[in-house]
């Protein structure tokens, strides 16, 4: 019983979670959300764990009052620096961001593997709910 309340628990978060990352994504489509700003502030962050080593940078920007960050990894081919201007959109409705240009060089493309892998995972989501029975019907036969 605990089992199957804990998985159906862990389905709706990832049901909830690609739905926001999609209505983002199609809110974005629609209203061109691409942003300028400038750098004031670049943390680095190293992780080291077993068998791994990841490091990290988080760059700040200001903009409207709001301070907006994003981060990425540092074995990407780019860095980002105080005063560099970076074109970005908002992953989400709160303050992160991703960066696609820096210094109008192209870093990143405008959507991620997330936002991709959300869009399969709530389409098979979907199929699976309405479907599940035809198909649990057909294997039994």
């Amino acid at each position: 019983m605990i089992i199957r309340i804990l998985t159906y628990l862990v389905l709706i978060t990832l049901f909830l979670s690609s739905l926001m990352t999609v209505s983002i994504n199609v809110y974005s489509l629609f209203n061109d959300r691409l942003e300028k700003g400038i750098v004031f502030k670049t943390e680095e962050f190293d992780y080291s764990g077993y068998d791994q080593s990841s490091s990290y940078t988080t760059f700040y920007i200001k903009k409207e009052g709001k301070r907006l960050e994003g981060d990425y990894d540092i074995d990407k081919n780019f860095s980002i620096t105080k005063g560099d201007t970076v074109v970005y959109r908002r992953i989400n409705f709160q303050n992160q961001i991703r960066p696609l240009r820096v210094n109008s060089k192209k870093v990143q493309s405008y959507y991620g593997p997330w936002d991709y892998l959300s869009l399969i995972i709530l389409i098979a989501m979907i199929l699976i709910y309405f479907y599940w029975n035809k198909f649990i019907t057909k294997l039994k036969q």
